[in-house]
């Protein structure tokens, strides 16, 4: 379900609202879109046409509420936005089916106005037990997207949209954790760019998904970690945000940043 106008303050609101309900909130206007929710300002949004050509039901705050207070969702919301996978609460850790073993993180933020788009940079750090890298090419980034003739690749699917694809059984057997994390290049923050979404998807599933919409002024942002635990693979919905840039987080990590970086 696409969410169109509203404050930030609203949207965190209408999201929490929507999974609840047990649909999938959209950030961006994508052809998984069955649904658009409607707050304040949103009929005059740029995408609006494109809601009316393809017929999509509008639903206001109202729809939700009531659905919620009474329990059922109503006939226009539509069968296709239910969401069988787990929705995550920041925190909150689930274990990964064991028979796939190749998995997409995908995350995806507000696509902005042409000129006016944030720069984010997505990245991944291969951890050892002490939750370092034990060298600087297990930090995959734009210069170095590919790891190990691609055990872990990092891919840009848009302008708002980026997805680091991991083969788990082919990880060396000393990286404990795989961190994903993103920063936005400048002065920008997360507050300014809003909720940023991740989904876990496997070839035929998806194992979880979730937002994380709580930014203020955080620059860089770990958002899940997959990690080993007795014998099995982990994902944990983080949102750990800081307030200083790329160059700061992958130092915490232990790769090693030039002085001029």
């Amino acid at each position: 379900m696409l969410l169109l106008g509203g404050t930030h303050l609203d949207g965190v609101l209408m999201r929490s609202r929507i999974t609840q309900l047990g649909a999938r909130p959209a950030l961006n206007f994508t052809a998984a879109v069955t649904d658009v929710l409607v707050l304040d300002g949103g009929h005059d949004d740029k995408r609006m046409p494109r809601v009316t050509a393809r017929q999509l039901p509008v639903l206001t705050r109202d729809d939700v509420d009531a659905a919620l207070e009474r329990g059922v969702v109503p006939p226009h919301m539509r069968l296709e936005a239910q969401l069988s996978a787990p929705v995550l609460s920041r925190g909150e850790v689930i274990d990964l089916p064991a028979k796939n073993t190749s998995w997409a993180v995908n995350v995806a933020w507000k696509a902005e106005a042409v000129g006016d788009e944030y720069d984010v940079d997505v990245v991944a750090f291969l951890l050892g037990p002490d939750d370092k890298v034990d060298t600087d090419d297990d930090f995959v980034f734009y210069n170095n997207p590919l790891v190990d003739d691609g055990v872990v690749e990092l891919t840009v699917d848009g302008p708002s949209e980026q997805c680091v694809r991991l083969d788990l059984a082919g990880l060396p057997e000393d990286c404990h954790r795989v961190a994903i994390a993103a920063a936005i290049d400048g002065d920008r923050t997360f507050g300014e760019l809003g909720a940023v979404s991740v989904s876990i998807d496997g070839d035929d599933t998806t194992a979880a998904t979730f937002v994380l919409d709580a930014g203020t002024t955080e620059r860089t942002m770990v958002l899940t970690e997959i990690y080993r635990r007795a014998g099995k693979w982990r994902v944990r919905a983080v949102g750990q945000g800081y307030d200083d840039g790329l160059a700061a987080l992958v130092a915490r990590y232990g790769v090693e940043v030039d002085e001029e970086d």
